[in-house]
């Protein structure tokens, strides 16, 4: 069994064979990406908030608004761009599972049954 006390060195030795260590690595690093995401909008508000407190000198309320509003939307487009990579990524696990391909059949002949669809390709 790998150890996973570095779960990137598992998959990049390529000893993740096993669908379920390799489940358990995808989630471990998922979960470790989500806190230092979190970490960095909180660093990045903390340093907003910090320069709408303390605007220098000869800066105007207009641009540094904008400033703080376009900092939010760029965490805001990140987090939701990270959001959509792990899911393709936990798609694409599912995807290569050995249980979706030996289910494939079953899933192929349900369409096939199915009064409104045709067969899947």
């Amino acid at each position: 069994m790998p150890d996973f006390s570095d779960p990137v060195g598992v998959l990049a030795s390529g000893h993740c064979d096993d669908p379920q260590a390799c489940a358990i690595v995808i989630e471990t690093l998922r979960a470790e990406n989500e806190l230092l995401l979190r970490q960095l909008v909180q660093v990045q508000e903390s340093f907003e908030h910090y320069y709408l407190d303390h605007p220098p000198a000869g800066a105007n309320a207009e641009r540094t608004e904008a400033v703080h509003t376009s900092a939010r939307a760029a965490a805001a487009l990140a987090l939701e761009r990270d959001a959509r990579i792990a899911a393709e990524h936990q798609r694409d696990a599912l995807l290569a599972s050995v249980s979706w391909r030996i289910t494939a059949p079953l899933r192929w002949l349900a369409g096939a049954l199915s009064p409104r669809k045709g067969p899947r390709r």
